[in-house]
């Protein structure tokens, strides 16, 4: 691993570790604490989402786990980020952190993540309106709106979808 990769798991432990209140042998060990395990997670995921290292490089930073162990807590992460406001805000906020870093390596990647994710947001915002604009326009024509309409507003629909790169 270099040791630009070093320091960044580092900052990152360090981050984890203050926010989710445990420590580096705590991430490491085989605790099967649910705060710890949170942790771990939130460990995985920053780590991946900020420099992208290979999941054995990330599986040895946590002695030694496996890659595919690395992966579903990859999935975990997802799942607690979708359904566990308190570990989404936990994380959000070590990702504040890693942003104000003093490593400005560090602060360069997490802002980039940062601005990554909130135009994801608003990708996904605008699918949603898109997709409610879809369906209305569905349920017109199911009520007997003429094709002509129907057919204007949905390519309006593609058009507005085009134009916001939904398409990737």
């Amino acid at each position: 691993m270099s040791k630009t990769e070093t320091i960044i798991a580092n900052v990152v432990m360090n981050s984890v570790c203050s926010v989710f209140m445990v420590t580096p042998s705590d991430i490491r060990g085989l605790s099967r604490h649910s705060s710890i395990i949170n942790a771990r997670h939130a460990y995985v995921m920053l780590r991946n989402q900020l420099s992208s290292p290979t999941y054995t490089q990330i599986g040895s930073e946590l002695n030694g786990r496996s890659h595919s162990t690395v992966i579903s807590s990859l999935r975990k992460s997802s799942e607690l980020i979708e359904q566990d406001n308190v570990f989404r805000l936990q994380c959000k906020t070590v990702m504040d952190q890693l942003a104000e870093s003093d490593n400005v390596v560090v602060q360069t990647l997490a802002r980039d993540t940062n601005r990554k994710g909130q135009a994801d947001s608003v990708k996904g915002d605008t699918a949603r309106k898109l997709m409610r604009e879809f369906l209305n326009t569905f349920d017109g024509f199911i009520q007997g709106n003429s094709s002509a309409v129907v057919l204007k507003k949905l390519h309006g629909i593609r058009e507005e979808a085009i134009d916001a790169n939904l398409n990737d």
